[in-house]
């Protein structure tokens, strides 16, 4: 594909999306903070948008990226499988995260949408997250034990409580940081450890469908 393809595409694809949302490009522009030229260059295809743009945008939409950036078909695939992905509830203690007993339901995906490794949703309560996070959206986690800077964590302490929050550490001091700064940061201690369940991955809440974070 050329580069001259790959603007077109992203052209057609963004002029779709705003038709189906019914506004104007100056109107995304306008909600996004982006400059009205810079939005005019892409939708005359005379230039790409940046990965963060591309994010926003998709963001805005509530798709993917890749159906900003692959070329659209409105044929419906077939996916090769359906996975059942626990939602936990309570965390018992002693039990594994995902165990039987910490399971309130379980939520059916289609394989070739998710990410690799071990998953589990987590509800989230409360407004420490929003707007990334909102209230009652269900937060898909990938297991693991690790985290890199700036990304949102799901971490549970010693009283077996859950959270989500920005991962950050530096000189060897862990923080973890809400996105609503009417929340505090919480400092990891000896006396206030915890335990990192997994990163967050997809972000999905009724009203704005699904936001891809990795």
């Amino acid at each position: 594909m050329s580069a001259q393809d790959a603007r077109k595409i992203v052209a057609e694809n963004v002029q779709r999306l705003l038709n189906r949302k019914g506004v104007t490009q100056t109107q995304m522009a306008d909600d996004l903070g982006f400059k009205e030229t810079t939005v005019s260059g892409w939708m005359t295809a005379q230039k790409y948008p940046r990965i963060d743009k591309i994010q926003k945008m998709a963001d805005y939409f509530g798709v993917t990226r890749s159906e900003i950036t692959e070329p659209y078909s409105d044929v419906l695939i077939k996916v090769g499988g359906i996975v059942r992905i626990p939602v936990l509830g309570k965390i018992a203690c002693g039990e594994p995260i995902t165990a039987v007993e910490n399971v309130s339901e379980y939520k059916e995906r289609p394989v070739d949408e998710l990410p690799s490794g071990e998953l589990f949703y987590l509800k989230a309560e409360g407004n420490s997250m929003e707007p990334v996070i909102p209230n009652g959206a269900h937060v898909l986690i990938r297991q693991q034990q690790n985290a890199e800077n700036g990304e949102i964590v799901a971490v549970m302490s010693e009283d077996m409580e859950v959270t989500l929050k920005y991962f950050k550490k530096m000189n060897g001091t862990v923080m973890l940081i809400p996105e609503n700064n009417e929340y505090e940061n919480i400092l990891v201690t000896e006396n206030n450890p915890i335990k990192i369940l997994g990163v967050a991955m997809e972000v999905w809440h009724p009203a704005r469908r699904k936001t891809w974070r990795s």
